[in-house]
């Protein structure tokens, strides 16, 4: 059996190009293509992603709103 690993991602510049904190609301999120693809492999082989952002606490339906409108798969979340 092979050894499972849990992989941290932040968000904002490496699964989203980055936008300015004050734009979130306002400004779609724009995925990486190229990330998102990694992410799903790796959840696909059994593995954790674990998503990790600087955006504060009272973002986090936004932030999760818009990580499933991109269908960007993560097993949790920390704000």
């Amino acid at each position: 059996m092979d050894k499972k690993r849990t992989y941290f991602v932040d968000i904002d510049g490496t699964i989203f190009v980055y936008r300015k904190f004050e734009t979130y609301r306002e400004n779609k999120a724009e995925v990486i293509k190229s990330t998102k693809q990694f992410l799903q492999q790796v959840q696909d082989d059994g593995h954790m992603v674990i998503l990790t952002t600087a955006r504060p606490e009272e973002m986090r339906d936004h932030t999760i709103q818009e990580l499933y409108f991109n269908n960007v798969p993560f097993d949790r979340l920390i704000m």
